[in-house]
């Protein structure tokens, strides 16, 4: 009995702390409103797009018929 309270009050302080962590996280994302303005998160969105480059794919050919693809339409 001893050890099926120990389990349950390390359970229980388990659940509290994440309970708390993640109260943590979203009050810490909110903005509190004690002074500080408020940024609309759109007024970086070209900046953001700036920053973004294509991606340099190579231009190449991979015949799927020489590992094994048989190109009958049947088979699977």
């Amino acid at each position: 009995m001893n050890d099926l309270w120990r389990f349950d009050q390390r359970r229980r302080l388990f659940l509290k702390t994440a309970a708390g962590d993640g109260l943590a996280g979203v009050a810490g994302y909110w903005p509190s409103g004690r002074g500080q303005s408020l940024v609309d998160p759109w007024a970086q969105a070209d900046d953001i797009l700036a920053r973004i480059r294509p991606p340099d794919i190579p231009n190449r050919a991979f015949p799927i018929t020489r590992f094994s693809a048989v190109g009958d339409g049947v088979t699977d």
